[in-house]
């Protein structure tokens, strides 16, 4: 796992998000898993009332082809289905190195 995500509104409530792959990386590939986990101070941020909760989030993987070392890279999208979510316009991406 190379990264998560998810989406809580400020009364608690789960969000649902998916998850828009921009670009493969090369010597590699990303899939995305869902899971539920309760939130901490980590994964809550400044919901800090919402402590205990437990949310749904997408996990991000990344497998690199078999034999591959070195360094690869790949880009994503963390979408919601809330027009205003500035989240939707942000693309992450991701530079990983294999040993």
């Amino acid at each position: 796992m190379v990264n998560w995500h998810h989406r809580i509104r400020q009364d608690c409530k789960i969000q649902p998000i998916s998850l828009d792959i921009v670009k493969q990386p090369q010597n590699g590939v990303v899939t995305a898993k869902l899971s539920r986990r309760k939130l901490d101070r980590k994964t809550a941020g400044n919901l800090r009332h919402c402590y205990g909760k437990t949310a749904v989030f997408i996990e991000v993987y990344y497998k690199s082809n078999k034999g591959f070392k070195g360094k690869d890279s790949f880009s994503y999208k963390r979408v919601s289905p809330q027009s205003n979510d500035k989240w939707n316009r942000h693309v992450v991406k991701m530079n990983i190195t294999v040993k």
